[in-house]
Parts: structure tokens; sequence; C-alpha cells
């Protein structure tokens, strides 16, 4: 449980001085480890079967693993999505795995992550206010489940949910649970530009099956 802040030495004790409860990673170090590194491409030749990361997960186990991810399985789940447009709002919760999707969505599509605040997810009214009042002149996409976004148009009068995702939304990718053609219909509806099943049969067919259920 501890808290990680990002600052700089200079900054430290103006944030809120000695803590052991905090841990400080700080920026101007970060840079000059940055700056011990090549400039230009190092002649190193990465094979599909490399590995690019390693994640730590539960999934639905609840049983920690620790998984190695080739750089292949990088390129071909980033093949698989669907999902358009220039800004991603990243919805996944920063200790959940899922996150990692759209970090890797983000980099492969050269779309600008959008990370936001507790509040932003879980109340209705604040995702409305993130949009409207922060970011008027932006579209996104986002990846979601199917409750969670039938939790924020039910919450909307029509008027209002229509003016959200007409003016602010781009692609809506649906994950991690079934859903019925009702919904696409009412994302359809609402004004979404696309709509994208990504849920597998399975936590091993995520993706695998991904479709494009409408497109505008």
């Amino acid at each position: 449980n501890v808290r990680t802040i990002i600052t700089t030495h200079y900054c430290k004790d103006k944030i809120i001085g000695e803590n052991d409860e905090y841990l400080f990673l700080y920026y101007d170090d970060l840079i000059l480890e940055l700056e011990k590194f090549p400039k230009s491409n190092v002649n190193i030749k990465i094979e599909p079967s490399d590995i690019a990361f390693i994640l730590s997960s539960s999934g639905t186990t609840g049983k920690a693993k620790i998984m190695k991810l080739p750089h292949c399985f990088i390129m071909d789940i980033c093949d698989s999505c669907k999902i358009n447009g220039n800004n991603l709002l990243q919805l996944a919760r920063k200790n959940f795995d899922a996150c990692t999707y759209e970090y890797l969505i983000a980099l492969a599509k050269n779309m600008c992550l959008h990370f936001v605040v507790e509040s932003v997810i879980t109340d209705p009214n604040q995702f409305d206010a993130f949009f409207n009042h922060q970011i008027s002149d932006k579209s996104f996409s986002f990846i979601i489940t199917p409750t969670h976004i039938r939790t924020i148009i039910s919450y909307f009068d029509e008027t209002t949910a229509t003016k959200l995702f007409q003016n602010y939304i781009n692609s809506v990718q649906l994950v991690g649970e079934g859903f019925n053609l009702s919904l696409a219909k009412e994302l359809y509806k609402l004004g979404t530009t696309r709509v994208i099943n990504a849920y597998g049969p399975s936590e091993t067919g995520i993706s695998v099956s991904s479709a494009i259920l409408f497109d505008r």
C-alpha cells in the first residue's frame, strides 16, 4: 500500500516533507539514466519470439502468475484491435492487468492515451464533466464493459446521453462480458461512430473473435 510520487529532488520537500509512507521516484534521476542510452537505434536483432515485457496477473483465479509476453503477441493483439481515432481514454484501473492492453493499443495505433482519476471512471456526472469542461475539442475512444457503459447511458436522459456520444465519443470497444445486440443498437442510436465486440468465448479468446458491429 505504498503511495508513489514522481517528482524532482528540488520539489520533494515542498510537496510533502519526509514520510516513510511514500515512495519517491525522481524525474531528474530518470533523465540522467536515460542519457546513458544511445541516441540512435541500437544494433540488436529482435526475433518475434523474444520477450517484450513481463506481466504479473491473477486473472479470474485470484492466484498470482507471471507471464513472459513475446513481441509477436503484442503485434497480434494490436492488429486484432479495431478501435480507431486519435485519443484513447484509459478506463481500466492501474492495478488491473487490462490497463496494459490500453497502453499497447495507444502505442501501436499512435493514439494519445489519457489517464483519468477514479471519480471519472465511477461517477457518470464526472465522466460527463470530463468531456464537457476539459476536452470539448476532442473525440475519444475507449475500451469498456457492457455493464459499465449501460450504467453511464441509463444515468442520463436521452438528450444528455445523445449529446455526450455524438459530440465526444468515437469508438467503443466492448470487453469483459457478453452482451446482447440491443446495447449495440442503443449506442448506434446515440451517435457512436464505431462499436466493436472484443469479448471472446473464454479468457483465452479475448480479441480473437473481435468484430466491428457497426461503423458509420
